[in-house]
């Protein structure tokens, strides 16, 4: 394996919430590596640890034990200000709930990221690389609309629009058609296979989705916590 190719890679994870004084495993002993341009579906039943791992994997969530590399950068070596930087400038995430700010219009929802990273940067430079990203998922002409002004799969590809603002190397998304009828589902993830096909961006979604899981080169699947298919480390 060429480690140049390697965008993330996780080393024996572990991860353990606690319900009380019940100590319940969400990830147990979890490694496994995502090439540049992989469209990687983490799958498994309810519980299995899906969201979990991808938590872990986008620095959303530190592990109890084990690391996460993104490119050869070893993230536990990190203070949360540098995980911080690093999420912003070279990771994308797509929450299930869209997330998105409901007084604020579509394009300064995908502008925050952007703000955030770089607080230097004109107004009027993001609003543009706003308004480019929006077309490329098919909303050049929804800048200004608010959330309620948009449908389920709209929101969503506002979403997916955010998580690109910064150009990552790697888009997470977890559960991102949960909450989709069948046609703003097949909106959503053509929307990021077209992504990963035309401009290699590489992908790791979660879903138990028949529909949502054809869509992935590579089918990782949890149970209990343990990759039980599909890992390579």
């Amino acid at each position: 394996m060429k480690r140049s190719k390697v965008v993330i890679e996780a080393r024996s994870l572990y991860k353990t919430y606690s319900l009380g004084k019940l100590k319940v495993p969400a990830l147990q002993d979890i490694s496994l590596s995502i090439m540049k341009g992989d469209m990687v579906c983490i799958g498994g039943r309810s519980g299995s640890g899906k969201s979990t791992l991808l938590r872990q994997l986008s620095l959303i969530d530190i592990p109890d034990e084990g690391s996460v590399l993104v490119g050869a950068e070893l993230t536990a070596e990190l203070s949360e200000k540098q995980r911080s930087h690093l999420r912003l400038a070279r990771l994308g995430y797509v929450f299930q709930e869209y997330a998105l700010l409901p007084e604020l219009t579509a394009q300064e929802n995908v502008m925050l990221p952007a703000l955030m990273l770089d607080t230097k940067m004109p107004v009027a430079t993001v609003t543009n690389r706003a308004r480019r990203t929006l077309e490329l998922v098919g909303l050049g002409d929804c800048t200004e609309h608010r959330p309620n002004e948009l449908s389920g799969g709209q929101q969503q590809r506002v979403a997916i629009a955010r998580a690109l603002i910064n150009t990552p190397s790697i888009i997470f998304a977890d559960e991102p058609t949960a909450n989709l009828d069948s046609l703003s589902a097949r909106s959503v993830m053509n929307t990021l296979r077209e992504l990963n096909k035309k401009h290699g961006v590489t992908v790791v979604f979660v879903s138990h989705d028949p529909d949502d899981v054809k869509y992935a080169t590579r089918i990782i699947v949890l149970d209990d916590g343990k990759i039980v298919d599909g890992a390579r480390s």
